[in-house]
C-alpha cells in the first residue's frame, strides 16, 4: 500500500507520515503476524489472518478517520433541553418512592428496588450527555455511564418480573387445585 504524502513540519523540514491513503485496494493474499508475549524468544504466538477470501470482491476500502472539530452550541443546548425535563421527572419519581417507603403498597412493590431502578435510570439519562464528542474523556465515559446503569435497570426489572410471576402464579392456581 502506498504511504500518504509527506507533509511540511512547523520548522520547514519534511515529515514522513506512514498513514495509508484512503482508497480501494485489491487483496492479494494473507498476512502472517508473529507476536511475542514477552522478551523470551521461546514465547511466540503465531496468528494467521486469511483475509483474501473473507471480503467480497477481494477489495478493501480504506476511509479517512472522521474528525469532529467542534460540537455546535445548538447541539449542546438541544441535549440539555431534552435531558433536563427527563431527569427532573426521574428525580420526582425517586423522591416519591423514598417518601412513601412506609406505605404498605410500597413495601409489597419493593420500594428499595424501585429507588435503585430510578437512580440507575437517572444516571443513564445524564450520561447521555457523554455522547457529545467534546473530548476523549466523554468518549471513554459514555459506555460506562449508559451501559452499566442500563444493565442494572434491566436486572432490577427482570428480578421484579420474576417475583410478580411467582406470586401471581400461586394466586391464580389457588382455587383450581383439588
Amino acid at each position: 500500500l502506498p504511504p500518504a504524502a509527506t507533509t511540511k513540519a512547523g520548522d520547514g523540514e519534511e515529515e514522513d507520515t506512514t498513514a495509508i491513503r484512503a482508497g480501494n485496494y485489491a487483496l492479494l493474499g494473507h498476512a502472517t503476524v508473529f507476536l511475542r508475549a514477552s522478551d523470551d524468544p521461546e514465547s511466540v504466538v503465531r496468528t494467521r489472518l486469511d483475509i483474501a477470501d473473507a471480503i467480497p470482491g477481494r477489495t478493501l476500502s480504506i476511509r479517512q478517520d472522521p474528525v469532529v472539530r467542534t460540537v455546535t452550541r445548538g447541539a449542546k443546548i438541544a441535549t440539555v433541553v431534552v435531558l433536563f425535563p427527563c431527569a427532573l421527572w426521574q428525580i420526582f419519581l425517586l423522591f416519591s418512592v423514598l417518601r412513601h417507603q412506609s406505605n404498605p403498597i410500597m413495601k409489597v412493590a419493593q420500594g428499595p428496588f424501585l429507588a435503585l431502578l430510578a437512580c440507575a435510570c437517572l444516571i443513564a439519562t445524564w450520561s447521555c450527555a457523554f455522547f457529545l464528542p467534546l473530548n476523549d474523556a466523554f468518549c471513554n465515559l459514555r459506555g460506562f455511564g449508559v451501559v452499566m446503569p442500563g444493565t442494572l435497570a434491566g436486572a432490577v426489572l427482570v428480578g421484579r418480573l420474576w417475583r410478580a410471576h411467582c406470586v401471581l402464579t400461586s394466586v391464580l392456581t389457588f382455587g383450581l387445585e383439588g
